[in-house]
């Protein structure tokens, strides 16, 4: 005769990892794998710093430029004048 099938739950790796290491199986989110994945190329966090340097010297950039250079009202309709 045949042996009868095991029955399997949703739990059965779990209960096995437990069983053969005695270490329960830890659920990890996506965000947490990648940063820890991140963390161990250098690389990637040098670039990932210079991308944000980058980032924040475009904004700074931009806010300053707009307030030395905003248009004046008083002259907003005078024709462009030739400095030399």
């Amino acid at each position: 005769m045949s042996e009868p099938a095991t029955e399997l739950t949703l739990d059965t790796p779990s209960l096995l990892a437990s069983e053969e290491h005695e270490v329960a199986i830890v659920g990890r989110s996506p965000w947490y794998l990648a940063w820890r994945r991140l963390r161990r190329n250098w690389v990637a966090l040098v670039s990932l710093g210079v991308f944000i340097v980058i980032v924040l010297a475009c904004a700074s950039g931009a806010a300053v430029c707009a307030a030395r250079r905003a248009h004046r009202a008083e002259r907003r309709f005078t024709p462009p004048t030739r400095s030399e």
